[in-house]
């Protein structure tokens, strides 16, 4: 880690240095002619001065490009990997909109990627991939998933085959009711663990979205089995319990559906602001189940 961050570091610097290299070349020649010219020392110093400050100018610009890196997760580090690096106009552009993005600002980043697709005139596949995919995952957590489609799919077009793009493009069609392309990714993503080709999947997040997908598909008992396997997985307890109160929902057993509603909640979940109760009622109307007065202010308040 250490490693690269200095070797990152000595790329940003000798990046900058370049820049300065004329005013750099300058300042030398000054001292060059000072020290062996007939100069009063008063003139010496600060030729000097100003040399030493040409070389630390594009030190300090180093820092400040290093600091801005370090603000982007190593999450999306892992995913950028190399991509938009120079100091062209494009790459700076995508780094800005990256640290819009660690911020949750998605409109405003979706913007300034939207701008480096226009003006990038040659970009590796490697680029394309990920820079469709931080574009497809903006649309996503606004909210148009048929945009978010669009872009994942140019994404894996380029190559990507990071496992956040399966992720997220799974969780996408699931979203769009497209269940059968959401299983698909799940199960590949599933199957590269396996073969232990991924570190980084988490088996548990895996078995808790492909059961919030089956519950959006109908599927109660498939639904019961993956977040029973979520929950054997140390994946979050409430949000098991709340996934079993929708299982049990979908197969109509109102009963079990209230006993592990009642469970979540005792446990701090099945809030209002996490979106759960309204997400209860949805799935109970498209169910043609009809809550009762009193048990829809137990379970949805």
């Amino acid at each position: 880690m250490i490693k690269n961050w200095m070797k990152q570091f000595s790329e940003y610097y000798l990046r900058m240095l370049k820049i300065c290299l004329p005013w750099v070349i300058f300042f030398a020649a000054l001292v060059f002619v000072a020290y062996f010219g007939e100069f009063d020392i008063t003139l010496k110093v600060p030729f000097i001065g100003m040399f030493l400050l040409s070389l630390i100018i594009p030190l300090l610009n180093a820092f400040d490009e290093m600091r801005k890196a370090l603000a982007i997760s190593a999450y999306d580090s892992d995913i950028i990997d190399g991509a938009f690096s120079s100091n062209s106009k494009p790459d700076r552009l995508f780094r800005k909109a990256i640290r819009l993005h660690v911020r949750s600002e998605f409109a405003a980043a979706l913007e300034l990627y939207r701008m480096v697709e226009e003006i990038s005139e040659k970009m590796s596949d490697h680029e394309k991939g990920v820079l469709y995919f931080y574009i497809a995952r903006c649309y996503q957590a606004m909210g148009y998933t048929p945009n978010a489609a669009k872009y994942f799919s140019l994404s894996e077009d380029a190559g990507m085959n990071h496992h956040e793009r399966l992720f997220f493009q799974a969780r996408n069609y699931t979203a769009m009711g497209e269940f059968d392309d959401s299983q698909r990714l799940y199960n590949a993503l599933l199957d590269r663990d396996d073969n232990n080709n991924d570190k980084n999947n988490n088996r548990e997040t895996l078995y808790a979205d492909l059961g919030i997908m089956y519950v959006r598909k109908g599927d109660g008992e498939s639904a019961l089995e993956m977040f029973d396997k979520a929950e054997k997985g140390h994946y979050d307890y409430v949000f098991c319990l709340e996934g079993k109160a929708l299982a049990y929902l979908v197969l109509g057993n109102l009963e079990k559906s209230k006993e592990y509603y009642d469970k979540a909640a005792y446990n701090g979940g099945c809030e209002k602001e996490s979106g759960f109760t309204e997400f209860y009622r949805d799935i109970a109307e498209a169910r043609g189940i009809t809550l009762v007065k009193n048990e829809e202010n137990n379970q949805g308040e």
